[in-house]
């Protein structure tokens, strides 16, 4: 079995500018209800050069990279800045191992 291998395809993700409709949020508020955005196809967003609806397909993609960036900055954040848990409880006096509270 001789299986060639494909190049491998290259998305190129356009930049992306808010919808003017519906203000980047994919659905716009009736009177009584919220209706998605036609013109953004519910996406928030549009084409920057163009201005024309960006593909579900396309999205997706965009949004994992999105979600992938954030991810890297919570590890950042996390790395860099420890977290000490305080709380209203740290004044409960501790009975038996645990901690009591006289309201």
């Amino acid at each position: 079995m001789n299986s060639k291998r494909t190049a491998p395809t290259h998305l190129s993700i356009p930049e992306l500018v808010d919808c003017d409709e519906c203000k980047g949020a994919g659905f716009f508020k009736g009177m009584f209800h919220e209706m998605p955005c036609d013109i953004c196809d519910a996406n928030g967003e549009l084409h920057a050069s163009t201005g024309e609806k960006i593909s579900k397909e396309t999205m997706i993609f965009v949004l994992r990279n999105r979600l992938k960036k954030k991810k890297l900055q919570l590890a950042w954040y996390a790395e860099k800045l420890p977290v000490k848990e305080q709380g209203h409880w740290d004044e409960f006096k501790k009975v038996n191992g645990g901690r009591q509270r006289f309201d």
